[in-house]
């Protein structure tokens, strides 16, 4: 009966219309996805990154890197990057930084805790340190997508396979940037990015090149399920310890004989403070926060210095970012008279690419950076590195 049929018809579409009302859209999935990142108060990732260049009428050219990225807190963070021309491992526990070469087995310990810059993402005109550049292409790019896309393609469903084998089912959500087309496989439940392509399409001179980066997570982990042992650097026995480490990646990081970028801001008194109204003075500048062991060794032989040398013509601040009434609180507590310039936008932070702290410059009468320390330092090479900046010896 052609009626039934029609009915039988009208009915199944009344049943499916409820189901299609609740499939969200590409945008929402995104904004969900970028929602749960900004979110994450700790996490765990393994992932491998493969990426290919090929030109018309040849082959490709591929590379693969291989990540584990760990942070949970202020200061706890664990960072191994396997390439084929460095093994890099950076690991913090709040209260030092370790920095190792797998390739050549030598370490490093710092006496500083790495900081999250907060970037959304990469820029690639900037340098980014180690840390900055391994969680922009893992977590903030995510961010970014979430809350800048609009217009994300129709949404597929599949199931994607992590080790040891389990099924996430997934939403794969498709949109382009520029020239660039981005296909996202979103875990549907915890709303992770699971696998990321890039691919591009662009000609150089008469020559079409196609280049396709693709992200692949092995293990994502969050919450209590992140391991404290992490953050724990030991050695292997044939490794050997040396004063520095510097990654290919960080060699344009150090500031030394850079003019020191411009910026105002508040104390915490409320009173403004201009780099710009500083010129003429040797300014001593220490990003610093109270949750930071080493930074909290360094401040009293900073408080010595600063009233020793201040018929000198050299003005010491301090740049914290925290709550006003945390630096307040502390700063009161252990009577420290160094001014305090608040940044709680973290904007002079992004300015100076702090990714650890203590992170302390001295700057001329002329505005240029002459010393750049990353990491605490004894009373006596703190005084020399100040003095001979103001001797006009610094560089």
């Amino acid at each position: 009966m052609p009626f039934a049929k029609a009915s039988c018809a009208k009915t199944a579409l009344a049943l499916a219309l409820p189901l299609l009302a609740q499939q969200p859209s590409g945008d929402e999935i995104l904004r969900q996805m970028a929602q749960t990142y900004s979110a994450l108060q700790a996490v765990h990732i393994v992932a491998t990154r493969s990426d290919e260049i090929q030109f018309a009428g040849a082959g490709p050219v591929t590379t693969q890197t291989s990540y584990v990225f760990a942070a949970r807190g202020q200061g706890r963070v664990r960072v191994i990057q396997k390439s084929e021309h460095e093994e890099a491992w950076l690991i913090g526990n709040g209260e030092a930084t370790w920095k190792a070469l797998g390739r050549e087995k030598k370490w490093a310990r710092m006496n500083t805790a790495t900081v999250d810059t907060g970037e959304d993402e990469a820029d690639a005109a900037k340098p980014m340190d180690f840390r900055s550049a391994a969680q922009s292409f893992l977590l903030s790019r995510a961010i970014a997508f979430g809350r800048r896309v609009e217009g994300s393609s129709a949404v597929k469903q599949d199931q994607y396979k992590l080790d040891g084998g389990e099924r996430v089912p997934c939403h794969i959500v498709t949109f382009t940037v520029g020239e660039a087309r981005h296909e996202l496989w979103v875990d549907q439940q915890r709303h992770f990015v699971l696998q990321w392509i890039q691919t591009v399409t662009a000609r150089a001179g008469d020559r079409v090149v196609k280049t396709r980066i693709a992200m692949k997570v092995k293990k994502f982990a969050t919450g209590a399920e992140v391991e404290d042992n992490l953050f724990a650097f030991t050695p292997p026995k044939d490794w050997k310890e040396t004063e520095m480490v510097v990654f290919a990646s960080e060699s344009r990081l150090i500031l030394t004989g850079q003019r020191a970028a411009a910026f105002t801001l508040k104390t915490l008194e409320g009173d403004e403070v201009s780099l710009a109204g500083l010129r003429g003075k040797v300014v001593v500048m220490d990003f610093w926060a109270t949750w930071c062991p080493p930074c909290r060794d360094e401040l009293p032989r900073l408080e010595k210095l600063s009233k020793e040398l201040a018929a000198r013509g050299i003005v010491f601040v301090g740049v914290n970012n925290e709550e006003a009434s945390t630096a307040r609180g502390f700063v009161r507590k252990q009577g420290y008279e160094i001014p305090v310039l608040m940044d709680s936008k973290r904007e002079v932070n992004r300015r100076y690419g702090i990714s650890a702290i203590p992170s302390l410059f001295v700057i001329d009468r002329d505005g240029v950076i002459r010393r750049h320390f990353i990491g605490s330092r004894g009373e006596e090479a703190l005084r020399k590195a100040i003095v001979e900046v103001a001797e006009g010896k610094g560089g």
